[in-house]
């Protein structure tokens, strides 16, 4: 029971980090977010929801690219990621599927991403798009 409630303490406490993070970040007059990057093509820009969104543009993700956020969500089993997702600076979610055997910095195994989603520490993740439009993950490191 102890042990439940250490992880809800844990849990709460990224949240408050990650809102406060959220509140600190936005985008500027020419579209690009705090970090200088463009958002992705059918991202939301106005979600303020801590899982991911469920967008329904019809604009294609692009082939690759690299985009740094903060984990909010993470689905699988303790071992195993099926998928997580990224809060990008400027407020919108965009999930990702880890490319099998991927290495999170190319040397700790991926679920280190629970790690990120408990203590708010942004993440860096470059993907590609298959060809059924998921966001392939193919490197995942700190930010």
């Amino acid at each position: 029971m102890e042990a439940r409630h250490i992880a809800n303490t844990r849990t709460l406490a990224a949240l408050a980090m990650s809102a406060v993070m959220l509140s600190s970040c936005g985008a500027g007059s020419n579209g690009e977010t705090a970090t200088g990057s463009q958002p992705l093509p059918g991202s939301s820009s106005t979600s303020t929801n801590l899982v991911a969104d469920t967008t329904s543009s019809s604009a294609p993700a692009p082939e690759s690219g690299t985009v740094e956020g903060i984990i909010v969500a993470v689905d699988g089993t303790i071992a195993d990621i099926a998928s997580f997702t990224v809060r990008l600076p400027d407020g919108s979610n965009v999930s990702f599927v880890p490319e099998p055997g991927i290495l999170f910095d190319g040397t700790a195994p991926i679920d280190h991403v629970r790690d990120h989603l408990a203590s708010g520490a942004p993440v860096r993740v470059v993907y590609t798009t298959i060809d059924d439009g998921t966001l392939s993950a193919v490197e995942v490191g700190d930010a």
